[in-house]
């Protein structure tokens, strides 16, 4: 049977906010939380993903996403001219919260800064009460010329240990996706190790998401910029941009030690998001950032080795730009999917917070 849509939810529409990046998760009580950045909008239906007045807001839904209310305080950036970015939701096994977020630094005269900003680097806090209070940030080390930067919240294992994945600017060229564990519930954390690395500076690995299929098998599928795809290109522009929606994978067969050099899909789009459906099928949700705009999902059957592309799934295509995605799903215990995501519409630009309800 073909996948049936049965209806899209409203997570977060504020008049005056530009809403972006969710991170859906299930409680063990049945209950749905979704964290995700907050900011004014500029004005004038402006919009910077810079923003140093941007929290996190978390909400918690008991009726499977129709309705959602605020829990707690927003939780704000804790260094200076820093606001919270794409803050990542897990909920371990023991019932305890886990918030992961990296800073970008307002500091337009840096010489590494882009937009006006440049990284600080990623952070972890966990809250014991479902969301109320949050401890302390807990900083993930790397090394300080190269801070960290996540889209997509930790994993935990089936022996409790975290997995998390992000992206860092190497100097010797282009962005590398690294993975750092955790053995204590986050509280600290390993030096990341490299998942891909273009050492040519061709390809950027960026924005990556993971999975556990078991038996020291991870998957991890990351945002690309792919420069062999542009270099002959007489834009120059283009030709660093190397058009960046073709996502590239790679697998570990020793829980992350060693990684399959990196292979390009054929799925456009990005960030990807992961799941395992209850079938054994992987699940791969992404935005859709050309025309018709959008966001999309493909599975995959035999492990992430290959992708059904001649049957994606079109969740929507009504899309008012390329600003909107970074989707993120689960699944309900009756087996529907729920796929929560930033998005607007050419009739109304306000940035919000959706979720669409469908049957795979």
């Amino acid at each position: 049977m073909a996948p049936q849509i049965d209806a899209h939810f409203m997570i977060h529409a504020g008049s005056e906010d530009y809403s972006c990046f969710p991170s859906l998760q299930r409680h063990p009580s049945g209950d749905l939380y979704v964290t995700f950045r907050n900011a004014p909008e500029l004005g004038d239906g402006t919009y910077t993903h810079i923003d140093t007045r941007s929290t996190g807001i978390l909400k918690r839904s008991a009726d499977e996403g129709r309705t959602w209310e605020q829990v707690g305080d927003p939780i704000p950036g804790h260094l200076p001219q820093s606001g919270v970015q794409d803050p990542s939701l897990t909920i371990l096994a023991d019932g305890s919260f886990l918030v992961t977020y990296f800073h970008w630094r307002h500091q337009p005269d840096h010489p590494k800064a882009r937009s006006g900003a440049i990284f600080e680097g990623t952070w972890v806090r966990i809250s014991r009460d479902q969301g109320q209070t949050w401890s302390d940030p807990v900083y993930v080390p790397v090394d300080e010329s190269r801070p960290l930067a996540i889209s997509e919240p930790a994993i935990q294992q089936a022996d409790g240990a975290l997995l998390l994945v992000g992206y860092a600017g190497m100097g010797c060229g282009g962005h590398a996706s690294f993975i750092s564990r955790s053995e204590d519930k986050g509280l600290s954390w390993s030096q990341p190790t490299i998942i891909a690395h273009d050492l040519s500076g061709m390809v950027d690995y960026q924005e990556p998401a993971l999975i556990d299929l078991g038996g020291g098998h991870l998957l991890c599928l990351m945002r690309a910029v792919d420069r062999h795809l542009t270099i002959d290109d007489a834009d120059e522009q283009k030709r660093q941009r190397g058009l960046t929606a073709w996502m590239y994978q790679t697998h570990s067969w020793d829980n992350g030690l060693t990684w399959d050099l990196p292979t390009r899909t054929e799925i456009y789009g990005h960030p990807p998001n992961l799941i395992q459906l209850q079938d054994g099928r992987i699940l791969c949700s992404y935005g859709y950032r050309r025309d018709p705009f959008g966001v999309r999902a493909c599975f995959s059957h035999d492990g992430g080795q290959t992708w059904d592309m001649e049957n994606e799934i079109v969740l929507r295509a009504d899309g008012g730009g390329f600003d909107l995605g970074y989707p993120s799903s689960i699944q309900l215990p009756d087996g529907r999917i729920l796929t929560s995501y930033y998005f607007h519409t050419s009739e109304n630009r306000l940035r919000r917070i959706e979720a669409t309800l469908w049957r795979p």
